[in-house]
């Protein structure tokens, strides 16, 4: 009974750290919530600036992105390319300005601790801690904390006043800018991805059918278009033929006849034709010409 070894305990007051694994897993959560503001999403490296955002709200490195774009890496089922991101304008920090244009400069990754707290809210003045839910609004690009839609609404957003909304079915009216919850709780992630699925393939199979030749019942329109096509391509082949037959006739060209000193042309003497041209063959002798002037019966 001396706690050498031999007591069993099972009286709660001889185990006080029987709880620990509630707090271990609060800890972890909010470790995980730290990380995806201060981490991209896809590279699980240093979240540098420009960020962007999924339609999940998964934050990204532009740079990450764009190299996994080019490599032709998938990112997510509901992500096609650029344009199924939000290009992020968030207010930075006022204390964080020197780590942020580091950041920025690529010259230090920093820590998780230099990351936290480096954008705020421009109306409540949250910052971005893992803690403080934040929003943003996609068309427009501005983030803001969820207290501050909350205060304002959600018809606009809260920073530009341009009209916005959280409804998904309701995007085209506010030509896309829904506002989009940034690192969502980790519960409602499957729920947002499956949507974001079904809202992608929904989009597909519209522009698949827009694509199509017209109706698929009927198929008329789509006919109405071929032919339309073939009519304004013999149009145009009968114009250009019209046009060719229209224009002048070329000029014949100019005929250069062998003017060689051995090849005299039809009719004429060899010996003639010869003395027109300089015998190379005949060494040059210098020669002088003096022509004298009569002179008249006056000078005389």
């Amino acid at each position: 009974m001396g706690g050498d070894g031999g007591v069993c305990a099972n009286n709660r007051h001889f185990l006080p750290q029987t709880n620990f694994g509630t707090a271990h897993r609060e800890k972890d959560k909010a470790a995980i919530d730290r990380e995806r503001w201060t981490r991209c999403h896809y590279s699980k490296q240093a979240l540098r600036p420009p960020v962007l955002a999924d339609v999940v709200g998964h934050l990204y490195s532009a740079e990450h992105v764009l190299g996994a774009l080019q490599k032709k890496e998938s990112l997510a089922a509901y992500i096609k390319g650029y344009k199924d991101f939000a290009e992020l304008r968030p207010e930075v920090n006022e204390a964080k300005k020197d780590v942020y244009s580091s950041f920025k400069a690529g010259s230090d990754d920093g820590s998780v601790e230099d990351h936290l707290n480096l954008y705020q809210c421009p109306v409540t003045l949250q910052t971005t801690n893992g803690r403080n839910r934040f929003c943003c609004a996609r068309k427009c690009g501005h983030v803001f904390s969820y207290r501050a839609m909350s205060e304002m609404g959600s018809n606009a957003c809260p920073v530009c006043a341009v009209p916005a909304t959280t409804d998904w079915e309701a995007a085209a009216a506010v030509d896309g800018n829904v506002i989009v919850e940034l690192t969502p709780p980790a519960e409602a992630i499957p729920a947002l991805e499956a949507a974001a699925v079904a809202r992608k393939e929904k989009e597909l199979a519209a522009k698949k059918k827009k694509r199509a030749d017209g109706d698929p019942a009927s198929g008329q329109e789509g006919k109405k278009k071929k032919a339309s096509h073939a009519d304004a391509a013999a149009a145009a082949a009968a114009a250009a033929a019209a046009a060719a037959a229209a224009a002048p006739a070329p000029r014949p060209k100019k005929i250069v006849a062998d003017m060689s000193r051995d090849k005299p042309p039809e009719g004429a003497e060899a010996a003639v034709w010869k003395s027109m041209f300089v015998d190379k063959s005949v060494p040059a002798q210098m020669t002088f010409t003096c022509r004298s002037g009569i002179r008249s019966t006056k000078d005389s």
